[in-house]
């Protein structure tokens, strides 16, 4: 019997009744335990329910991680769109409105995004007062801007969903803002080194046939109107070796203690003076500088094998600085600054000291000022010809490594005054150095890279004398040598190389404080001979290097890139390759005043500011 009752609970069970033994009904509790503790066939319901719960979240995943992504590209693109706005403003000018929409992610524009629908954007202009302090003006009108320093660029877009249109939501909504200022409010300390050697005398067809040195000098212009006297601080330097101090004809605003004096303004040279007839240069110009020749005795670097004797010195004109042998300052490793030569014809490759004064603004116009010494020293004042080539410049030849040198130094020194700045040096030139050790005359060798300390400070004088004391030797400095190593006559190309890789990768102290360093090849020869880099042909550092490879490599160098994006090159102009190129994004501005502009908008770049900034 008591058999019989278990079989009978059994089979009720198995119906889905549940008694107790006397055939009364289970508690609630005890009717769930069984159900846990059963696992007969229960197990489908659960996997349908969790089946549900998986595929909802999978959706909640997908829709929600594809509106990520899409959000992060519309940004991306807001981004470009707010930069590409801010680097167009120009005065009233609203073609910033079609550069970020250019820039934007609707159908047809660069930035377009198949994952979506543009569905509003908004161009606002703004005049940002934080802006305005780094030195970048704005108007307005009425309270309305019109001519602003900063963008800021707003894009909405729906985003069609995989499955949650199946709960009503067939489209979500994104939207992304960025804010771009039209300046980078980076300070820097710029070292602007210009070739004033005899070559820069050569005309420039492309340039309204100004000489080489003139249109180099409109296009330093157009950079001092391009950046910030707020932020920047710039020096000229130049080659070969000009007078300082008191004795300096013109052509120079720095005195040997490095502090500022007028600018001595130039003017065109005299077809005469003194009974003695100038190069004429055509177009009413007129140069004193004496093309040196080489005789069958002397010591010419670069290869020349003309043999007539050489001529005595003409008067320098007063109106034209007058150039030096080559001076080989050391190679800076602290902040003690460049260090010029006290004496009666002290020589430096310093024009100006660090001027902040080059450009005023009303405003939204910028415009020169007419005080500055640097904006003299550039050709920027009326009457005040500029840096020109020197008085007896052609007796010294090409060589790169002293200014270059002395541009470092005087810039690690400026950085120590000039809070969270960056170094930037900008050399123009052909690259081609030619410095000989001496020319011979009949009143003795005239040296251009001495290689005793008399050689250096006695070999020019007031006439043809070749022996007054000129300056006193510093300590430090150096001599030249036959050694292919600075200071030398051997390997001078492959010398500007090494002088500018230093600059571009110095450190102090085990901290990067690089500078950044421009060059740009004005007729840049792209072959290697004697008269081409003459003096690293299967000698020096750099054996066989062409000119235009030396402004290559001087410039800073960039992982992955063979040519720099910081080298330039104006090949058109008179000794000029069509071999010396610049990379594919520099290739095509070749003009000297396009190419110091491009820089200048690189230093100036716009940059993304925080939305919301007042």
């Amino acid at each position: 019997m008591q058999q019989e009752r278990h079989g009978l609970e059994k089979l009720e069970s198995a119906s889905g009744r549940f008694l107790n033994r006397d055939g009364g009904a289970r508690d609630c509790s005890s009717l769930a335990r069984l159900m846990i503790a059963d696992d007969g066939g229960q197990v489908l319901p659960w996997v349908v329910v969790m089946m549900l719960v998986v595929l909802g979240m999978a959706a909640l995943v997908v829709d929600c991680g594809h509106a990520m992504v899409v959000q992060r590209e519309l940004q991306a693109s807001t981004d470009a769109a707010a930069l590409a706005a801010a680097e167009t403003i120009s005065g009233t000018s609203t073609t910033y409105e079609t550069y970020a929409t250019n820039y934007s992610s609707a159908t047809g524009d660069k930035n377009s995004y198949t994952g979506l629908t543009i569905s509003s954007s908004a161009v606002t202009p703004l005049c940002l007062t934080t802006v305005t302090n780094w030195g970048i003006v704005c108007t307005t009108s009425s309270g309305t801007v019109t001519v602003p320093n900063a963008v800021s660029v707003t894009q909405t877009a729906l985003v069609t969903t995989f499955f949650a249109g199946i709960i009503g939501k067939p489209t979500v909504t994104v939207s992304a803002t960025s804010t771009a200022a039209h300046a980078r409010p980076m300070p820097y300390n710029i070292a602007l080194i210009v070739d004033s050697t005899l070559s820069m005398n050569d005309n420039d067809s492309n340039c309204n046939n100004l000489t080489q040195e003139q249109c180099a000098l409109n296009g330093v212009q157009g950079l001092l109107e391009g950046i910030s006297t707020s932020y920047d601080h710039v020096a000229l330097f130049t080659f070969p070796n000009v007078v300082a101090g008191s004795n300096a004809p013109a052509g120079v605003a720095i005195t040997t203690s490095g502090t500022a004096q007028s600018f001595g303004c130039t003017s065109t040279t005299p077809s005469s003076q003194n009974s003695i007839s100038y190069w004429n240069l055509g177009g009413g110009l007129y140069t004193p500088v004496l093309k040196a020749i080489n005789t069958s005795t002397g010591n010419n670097s670069n290869g020349s094998s003309t043999n007539q004797p050489q001529k005595a010195y003409q008067p320098p004109y007063t109106g034209t600085a007058w150039a030096l042998p080559y001076s080989f300052p050391p190679i800076p490793t602290g902040t003690s600054g460049y260090a010029i030569p006290s004496g009666s014809y002290s020589p430096t490759y310093q024009i100006t000291p660090f001027l902040e004064d080059y450009n005023t603004t009303s405003g939204s116009t910028i415009s020169l000022s007419t005080t500055s010494n640097l904006v003299k020293a550039a050709g920027g004042v009326s009457g005040c010809g500029g840096v020109a080539p020197s008085s007896y410049d052609g007796d010294f030849g090409t060589y790169y490594p002293g200014a270059l040198y002395a541009a470092q130094a005087a810039l690690l020194k400026e950085q120590t005054t000039h809070a969270n700045s960056r170094n930037v040096m900008i050399i123009l030139g052909d690259g081609n150095a030619t410095a000989p050790q001496y020319w011979p005359s009949s009143s003795g060798p005239m040296f251009s890279m001495p290689a005793t300390t008399t050689e250096a400070t006695t070999t020019y004088g007031t006439s043809t004398a070749l022996t007054t004391t000129a300056f006193t030797f510093p300590a430090g400095y150096l001599t030249a040598s036959s050694g292919g190593s600075y200071p030398s006559w051997v390997g001078e190309c492959g010398q500007e190389i090494t002088a500018a890789q230093y600059a571009a990768t110095y450190a102090s102290g085990g901290v990067a404080n690089n500078t950044l360093v421009y060059t740009i090849a004005y007729g840049s020869p792209a072959s290697s001979n004697s008269g081409n880099c003459g003096s690293d042909v299967s000698a020096g550092t750099y054996p066989n290097v062409t000119p235009c490879q030396s402004l290559q490599k001087m410039a800073t160098q960039v992982t992955g890139e063979s040519i720099s994006p910081y080298f330039y090159s104006d090949y058109t102009a008179e000794g000029g390759d069509s071999g010396c190129q610049a990379n594919s994004a520099n290739s095509g501005t070749t003009a000297i005043s396009d190419i110091y502009a491009a820089i200048a908008a690189k230093l100036t770049s716009a940059r993304l500011i925080p939305n919301g900034t007042t």
